[in-house]
């Protein structure tokens, strides 16, 4: 149910990205800024965890791969903030909706 709520708000972000409208330009790209850098942090947080979970490396070198983990997770919590409210610039209900649906995810 979450899940196609969610797929919902993202249509409706693409629309207000993609279509003609009278959103600024620069809104519109620094939104999809937000969302590249979102998922490259979850991208990069997978890949951390898979490295952490091999047994065949240093402690050293697990220590700066933990390290990074966290610093990424911190920074994955940043970026969800940072794109709720620069979506909030587009269109406050549709930020209020994204951010009632995903909060447990990412808060």
């Amino acid at each position: 149910m979450e899940l196609t709520l969610i797929r919902n708000d993202f249509r409706e972000l693409r629309g207000f990205l993609f279509e003609e409208n009278n959103i600024n330009d620069w809104d519109k790209i620094i939104v999809i800024y937000n969302i590249y850098l979102f998922f490259n942090h979850v991208y990069m947080l997978y890949y951390l965890l898979d490295n952490i979970m091999k047994n065949n490396i240093s402690f050293t070198q697990q220590f700066k791969i933990i390290y990074l983990f966290f610093f990424l997770l911190c920074n994955l919590k940043n970026s969800y903030l940072y794109f709720i409210l620069n979506v909030n610039k587009i269109d406050s209900k549709l930020a209020n909706s994204l951010y009632h649906n995903t909060k447990k995810y990412f808060i």
